[in-house]
């Protein structure tokens, strides 16, 4: 099952790292919270899970694994469900009846087949008239480093508030936590640490004072590249017990950084390994706001690697990197420091590589802007369209190249 576990956390690091909980079908999810506990004020909680098949004209096969609260779950045991064509799947209090335990934690499900799929989950309270929340499977991540806030959030004498969420990487990672007002004055502060593939709720009396209609700033203190996780609210009416799901959303946009350069265009430059001689590159960036995005070319032109990230004051923030070649898919990156003038930027990156051949260690870089040739950007500033088609072509060419291997 550890393998299992792992070999899902390798799929989540080689997609696109954006949260929410989707629009699209997929075919895995994280259920945040589930539950088969006692609550406070006579409340007692049950977690629904509902899985829908779309496909007309074939079976597929969904595993759901439980991850209880407070632990490491990188050996978590799970059980497969098949579903007929077009079948629904309803795994009723699941946490007891499926799992036999008690208590709460998050959801893992999906299929190794690559079928995609639908789940959403209840979690109510009440007998025989229920009341509760209900929660859309998430198949879509923050990364590490990120930023994220839940908006509408009490906790006063007429809500209590809990918070939560969930670490989908196979290391621990700690998260920092912190209550506003409605004014935007902080109340409380705490942090967070996840263990591998765990969950952790706490209730945000535990380490704030009272506030109401205010918000949640959750912020994941460590920075590697392959971190994905999601965090949560639960709003509870103090009165009737009702009580919300509220999702997190991640700052993508950088909006604590301040733009001081536009970066946007072609830069030619070093890139030097801690063991190794200087190499020839070249960099596309497009800069939106205080946002990079750039893709790395080697030498000959064939794309080597990407990178997202965010200026702030001349300072470069690199949140995302990820190799092209597929040998080194895998590395990822633990730390990285940049600066630019404008004209020039250099820094350095620290890679955690599994295999020979592929970056380990730190990378030191150093690059100028230069003019972007004829016929593949017209100049600093241009369109998003245009930059991005340039960065399809191999440099000095009008003719797509991909490395072998790739």
């Amino acid at each position: 099952m550890k393998r299992t576990i792992l070999m899902i956390a390798a799929l989540l690091v080689a997609s696109t790292t954006v949260a929410g909980s989707g629009s699209s079908l997929s075919d895995w999810y994280i259920i945040p919270a589930a539950a088969h506990l006692q609550g406070k004020k006579g409340t007692y909680w049950q977690t629904d899970v509902s899985i829908v098949n779309p496909y007309s004209w074939q079976s597929i096969t969904v595993r759901v694994i439980y991850l209880p609260e407070g632990q490491d779950n990188s050996s978590a045991t799970g059980q497969d469900f098949t579903l007929a064509p077009s079948a629904n799947l309803t795994l009723p209090d699941v946490v007891s009846q499926t799992f036999g335990a008690q208590g709460k934690g998050a959801l893992l499900v999906y299929s190794m087949a690559g079928a995609s799929f639908s789940v959403t989950a209840r979690t109510f309270t009440g007998s025989p008239e229920t009341y509760g929340q209900t929660e859309n499977g998430r198949s879509l991540m923050n990364p590490g480093g990120a930023t994220s806030f839940i908006t509408g959030v009490s906790d006063d004498g007429s809500f209590r508030t809990n918070v939560g969420a969930v670490n989908a990487t196979g290391h621990s990672i700690t998260l920092q936590i912190t209550t506003h007002g409605a004014n935007g004055s902080q109340y409380g502060s705490t942090q967070l640490t996840l263990m591998p593939w765990g969950m952790s709720q706490v209730a945000l009396s535990s380490f704030s004072a009272s506030f109401s209609n205010g918000y949640i700033k959750i912020r994941c203190v460590d920075t590697d590249s392959d971190i994905q996780w999601v965090a949560y609210a639960t709003p509870v009416d103090n009165y009737s017990g009702d009580s919300v799901f509220l999702e997190d959303r991640v700052d993508l946009q950088g909006t604590w950084a301040h733009q001081m350069y536009d970066l946007t265009g072609l830069w030619q430059g070093t890139m030097t390994p801690s063991q190794g001689s200087p190499e020839s590159f070249s960099l596309y960036i497009l800069q939106m706001q205080s946002k990079i995005s750039a893709q790395v070319y080697n030498s000959d032109g064939y794309l080597d690697s990407a990178f997202t990230g965010y200026e702030d004051h001349g300072t470069i923030t690199i949140s995302d990197w990820t190799p092209l070649w597929r040998p080194c898919i895998q590395s990822r990156l633990t730390s990285s420091q940049a600066m630019t003038a404008g004209m020039s930027l250099s820094g350095s990156l620290t890679i955690s590589a599994q295999y020979y051949g592929c970056p380990n260690g730190t990378v030191t870089f150093n690059f100028t802007r230069v003019p972007m040739p004829a016929g593949i950007g017209r100049a600093m500033g241009d369109s998003a369209a245009t930059v991005t088609t340039a960065t399809h072509t191999r440099l000095g060419s009008g003719t797509p190249r991909v490395r072998d291997g790739r």
